[in-house]
């Protein structure tokens, strides 16, 4: 028995609101904006991490002060005796290790936009203090998302940028089961997980699009157990899946918005680490046959080269894992046709750590 924890839910129903977030407070002059996150926190007494090869952020030397109307968010940190360039590269580093992906804003230099797989998404803004130049501003700001994960990332982003280590992850305990508990057979078990996947796909097909990203989330999570694979992978729902990753974000007739946009890239992805984790727990039947079709997998080929979305791409390098290592046609595709050592060779990981783990793994049996 596991002890529980939050879920973690990142659904944004409504559109962005024009509106800042209430949970600020005034840069109010010869008053410190609000208090630090781990302002007096010590490094921690771990064995300190190898620097791994990350995409760079280049700052300016000198940052923008806070004017005294600046609503900053209260999750922020201050970083003593060190340049803007190296709390960033600091950033950088961290964001790469937690396999968040992040590019610079259009607008603002000094701003860094990140995401998780989750959905999450942050923005990074360094300032400098308008009462110490040697003082660099670390505001953390969340945009969409999961407020759980959010608080997680903050947490590691804000250390990283002190020059801390990493804080070891939270576990969930794990407790024996109570003797007087009846004990549920097999096939009762099996009948949960089938109504679980019964329950997600509802809620997929469902008119409404909150019921639609919430349905992707449950069915997500239910694909990580190799007994919802059986479930997953009837023709319905595989149908239901390979038609979010084979059809266009955009339509051919008219732009989507950047939010529609979003959320069918959302669904592409979620729809990506299902297979992967129902091909990674079930064998070969005729349903997952259909997998193998040239068409297919060579969609999700274009997905794995998606490296504007390290998370779409990392999922894709699942699945092409598994299709390689289950068929050797599908195989021979994917070297031969397909190319993948040369794309492999010129595809950046080193920004998204998991996509390089992914692709090292694909890399080997192919």
């Amino acid at each position: 028995m596991e002890e529980e924890t939050p879920t973690l839910r990142s659904i944004a129903i409504g559109g962005p609101t024009a509106l800042p977030p209430l949970s600020r407070s005034f840069a109010l002059p010869g008053k410190l904006p609000s208090r630090p996150l781990h302002h007096h926190e010590q490094a921690a007494a771990a064995a300190p991490q190898q620097p791994i090869s990350v995409q760079h952020w280049t700052v300016d030397s000198m940052l923008p002060a806070i004017s005294a109307d600046y609503m900053l968010e209260r999750t922020n940190v201050y970083v003593n005796n060190s340049s803007a360039q190296q709390v960033a590269d600091r950033i950088v580093e961290c964001l790469s290790r937690q396999s968040l992906s992040y590019k610079e804003s259009d607008e603002n230099k000094n701003s860094l936009l990140g995401e998780r797989h989750c959905g999450l998404r942050f923005y990074l803004n360094l300032f400098l203090d308008s009462q110490d130049s040697s003082t660099i501003i670390l505001e953390v700001q969340r945009l969409t998302g999961c407020s759980f994960a959010f608080q997680q990332v903050c947490r590691e982003v804000c250390r990283a940028a002190k020059g801390l280590s990493s804080s070891a992850p939270a576990m969930p305990r794990k407790f024996p089961m109570p003797s007087g508990l009846p004990r549920a057979s097999s096939g009762e078990i099996a009948m949960r997980f089938e109504e679980e996947v019964a329950r997600a796909l509802d809620m997929i097909s469902s008119p409404m699009v909150d019921s639609q990203l919430l349905g992707m989330e449950l069915l997500e999570g239910v694909s990580k157990s190799p007994l919802a694979a059986p479930f997953i992978l009837k023709e319905n729902s595989l149908g239901m899946l390979k038609e979010l990753v084979v059809s266009p974000a955009e339509d051919d007739d008219q732009v989507l918005s950047a939010l529609v946009t979003k959320r069918a890239l959302r669904k592409k992805r979620q729809a990506l680490s299902i297979i992967a984790n129902c091909l990674a727990h079930s064998e070969l039947t005729a349903t997952t046959d259909s997998l193998h079709s040239e068409i297919f997998v060579e969609k999700v080929f274009q997905c794995l080269k998606q490296i504007e979305d390290p998370h779409c791409a990392t999922q894709a390098a699942r699945c092409l894992h598994s299709l390689a290592a289950s068929r050797q046609s599908t195989k021979s595709f994917i070297l031969g046709t397909l190319e993948l050592s040369q794309v492999l060779d010129n595809l950046q990981t080193s920004h998204h750590l998991l996509l390089k783990q992914e692709c090292a793994k694909l890399q080997s049996v192919c």
